[in-house]
């Protein structure tokens, strides 16, 4: 360690520098060898702040207060993380342990430094005098205007107990003003380009309507948004009686609207999400250069599904020439399996076969294509027996990874079963086109191990496996 003292001040820093992006723990003890590297190092370890339940970053007042007292320091905030660790059984977070005197002075800073319609900013205000933790998380956002990573665990608040989320709130005030005001550089939000937001439970849902403001970021290009929904119930309260996201009280306070194609998002990841009205079509829709796609529906039991006839809609109205990677996990494992044998039932995956047909067809830049198999299938109405072929054209010719998946087929594989030929025969016809000179030249892999077996007694099998080798292509089977 006396060594690595030595070397130039330029070299310890750019060492820091890299430490802090993978663990600021590292960072972390590396400034308490010595008074030197402390000196050189701490003030990278305002970099990056995650407070989490499995983060050990100091909490959030203790952060807050460093901000406060070192106002230097908030332009070097480059990564935020805002979670809320919950006791066991607890169902909010609980209030900080600070003295009424330091909330009083903090209280005073939002009302300088935070902007937002003065009715947000009274209740923001007196909120962070009771030491709210959702409060004092506005102030992060408001000093820390070089965030360029920035993840939001969204606290419970009851919409019919008149409650509000204030980093919600404030969220769609910032970004209404940097849609307003130039130059936009030192306002919050400027700098954010990839974005989480997730809601604080694992089994409650936020609102769809609460996420539009961040797809107006002007420099954004990845989200993540988990546990939302478009549930008409909870429209119909926040929105005064109607059932348009945007009128009414709720949408005063956190909706906008996003007109076609107009965010800049590259990457949207939608993870344990539960819609069954508009809210996928109007999210997708206001997306237009947008590269990468994964949809992992919520499978409660007691709610209704998601239906994949509007997913299917909802792709189909979306800007398909940027796409180029899609991954659907609308798939439901055991969902397709006969009650009573606990295997395969080929009538539910006849059912499961789409209504809308060539959904994939129109996205001419598309190279990975992840998928319940059933999306790529079309029942032969000629004839009598359930009989599966591919629709011409489903793929489009850019494709170069194919895996469609069926959970229920592959765990419950029956050597030799006849009613695996049609779907087999499916796969085969798609070796067939593939390969240097046909259509589907780019086809590199054929990722199958989620939907068949490497069973070489099944017929259909070993032809797979002679005709991907004499193709070029790699298959996987399970």
């Amino acid at each position: 360690m006396a060594s690595f003292a030595k070397l130039p001040v330029e070299t310890i820093d750019r060492i820091c520098q890299f430490l802090v992006r993978l663990s600021t723990e590292s960072l972390r003890n590396l400034c308490l060898a010595n008074k030197h590297l402390n000196q050189i190092g701490s003030p990278w370890l305002i970099h990056r702040w995650d407070n989490s339940q499995e983060c050990a970053e100091p909490t959030t007042e203790r952060f807050v207060l460093h901000l406060f007292r070192h106002p230097e320091l908030r332009k070097k905030v480059k990564r935020l993380s805002i979670g809320y660790a919950l006791e066991l059984g607890q169902s909010n977070p609980s209030v900080v342990g600070l003295d009424n005197e330091t909330l009083a002075a903090l209280s005073q800073a939002a009302a300088s430094d935070v902007k937002m319609e003065s009715e947000y900013r009274n209740q923001l205000c007196s909120d962070i005098e009771r030491g709210s933790v959702d409060a004092l998380n506005v102030l992060l956002l408001a000093w820390c205007t070089g965030v360029n990573h920035l993840s939001i665990t969204v606290p419970p608040f009851s919409i019919f107990d008149d409650e509000h989320g204030h980093v919600l709130t404030f969220a769609k005030q910032a970004i209404v003003r940097l849609l307003h005001e130039t130059p936009s550089k030192d306002l919050p939000f400027a700098e954010v380009r990839h974005l989480e937001v997730h809601h604080c439970h694992t089994h409650n849902h936020l609102f769809f309507g609460a996420v539009t403001s961040f797809f107006h970021l002007p420099k954004i290009q990845s989200v993540v948004i988990s546990r939302i929904h478009d549930r008409a119930t909870h429209l119909e309260v926040w929105s005064n009686g109607t059932f348009d996201p945007y009128h009414g009280h709720y949408a005063r306070r956190y909706a906008m609207a996003i007109p076609y194609a107009s965010s800049k998002i590259e990457e949207l990841v939608l993870r344990n999400v539960d819609f069954i009205g508009d809210g996928l079509s109007t999210l997708l829709h206001g997306v237009g250069n947008l590269k990468k796609l994964t949809l992992r529906p919520t499978f409660d039991p007691t709610q209704e599904a998601t239906d994949r006839e509007e997913i299917a809609e909802a792709l189909s109205s979306m800007c398909q020439d940027s796409v180029e990677e899609i991954d659907l996990r609308t798939d439901r494992r055991g969902y397709l399996l006969n009650p009573e044998s606990l295997k395969l039932d080929y009538d539910f995956l006849a059912e499961e076969i789409l209504i809308r047909q060539d959904i994939y067809k129109d996205f001419i830049n598309l190279r990975r294509l992840s998928c319940p198999m059933a999306d790529l299938l079309t029942v032969d109405s000629d004839n009598d027996e359930h009989k599966t072929s591919l629709v011409p054209g489903k793929l489009p010719e850019s494709i170069e990874y194919l895996k469609p998946r069926c959970y229920d087929m592959v765990n419950t594989w029956i050597s030799k079963d006849p009613s695996l030929q049609p779907y087999i025969e499916v796969f085969i016809r798609i070796l067939e086109e593939a390969g240097p000179g046909q259509r589907l030249c780019n086809l590199k892999v054929l990722d199958l191990s989620y939907a068949f077996a490497n069973d070489p007694d099944t017929d259909g099998i070993v032809t797979m496996k002679v005709l991907a080798d004499d193709r070029g292509i790699t298959l996987l089977l399970k």
